[in-house]
Parts: structure tokens; C-alpha cells; sequence
């Protein structure tokens, strides 16, 4: 009997010292996103310290955990330039993309299947480009169809 009261007493003593260890109790108040001193604050989400409105610029995505390039990622798999290339076959139309990438610009020729005539080339550019905008939008992209050239002014903002 004196053995359960010795272990119940150690138990009931090491509970009492982690409870007195904790900080005061934060029932009622309210996460502030903005408050980046606050004790603690790092080990609560972080996302809203990188998703911000900074009142000049609007909202920035400056995470620093984000992968930004084939170097970053850990697996070989599933870089941008696989996720691309898919993204893009999965236009209809599209027989065989190459794609191209210069730090934040990408390239991508597309080979369109046998039936798509020549007239519909810049329908199947279109279709492309923003397939794989909505896909990987941190690149710059531009696609070309079949054996066209470059049209440098057709990126332009003010390009129609």
C-alpha cells in the first residue's frame, strides 16, 4: 500500500511540476497574424508571416521553405520542368513539348498532333500558355507551336 502511495505521490508531484513549468493561460485571445515579437509566436503557424499585405506592394509570397528551383527539391521526380511538360500534354492537340528553363523564364516548343491545321496554332498557344501558367505561375512562360518563330512583341503588356 505505502508503494501505490509512493508512486501515485511521484506521479501526482511530476504533474504539478509541469504544470507550473507552462506559461499563463491564453484562453480568450485572439491570434494576432501581425505580431511577429511575441513570445512563442515561431512555433505557431508561419504562414501568416510570409503571406502579408505590406501596404505598398500588396500581398508577397516571400516563404523561405518554398522551392524555387530543381535544386531545392528533394525528390528528382517533381521538378518544373516535368510539371510543365505534363501540364502541357494534357492540352488537347499537343503531341510532344520541349521545355527550356532560365531561372524564372520558361520555354516551351510545342510539336502539335498531325490533325491540328496551321490556322489553329494560336489557338493551341493560347491553350498552352495558360494551362501551364495556372500550373507553375512563379515563370515567366512562352510557348511556341511547330516550326513558328519567335514573336518577341506578342509578350508585350500592351501586345494585342
Amino acid at each position: 500500500m505505502t508503494r501505490t502511495a509512493a508512486w501515485f505521490g511521484a506521479v501526482l508531484g511530476l504533474l504539478l511540476l509541469f504544470s507550473a513549468c507552462t506559461g499563463p493561460l491564453q484562453q480568450g485571445k485572439e491570434v494576432s497574424p501581425g505580431t511577429k515579437n511575441e513570445k512563442g509566436y515561431r512555433f505557431r503557424t508561419d504562414s501568416y508571416r510570409y503571406m502579408h499585405d505590406d501596404g505598398e506592394f500588396g500581398v508577397k509570397n516571400s516563404n523561405p521553405n518554398l522551392a524555387i528551383g530543381e535544386w531545392s527539391n528533394s525528390s528528382k521526380g517533381d521538378n518544373p520542368t516535368r510539371r510543365m511538360r505534363q501540364a502541357a500534354e494534357q492540352v488537347e492537340g499537343v503531341q510532344d513539348v520541349r521545355v527550356n528553363v532560365t531561372g524564372g523564364h520558361a520555354a516551351l516548343q510545342v510539336t502539335p498532333e498531325r490533325n491540328v491545321p496551321s490556322e489553329r496554332y494560336g489557338e493551341l498557344q493560347e491553350k498552352v500558355l495558360r494551362r501551364v501558367s495556372f500550373e507553375m505561375p512563379r515563370y515567366e512562360i512562352r510557348v511556341r507551336v511547330g516550326r513558328s518563330k519567335w514573336n518577341p512583341l506578342r509578350y508585350l503588356p500592351f501586345a494585342q
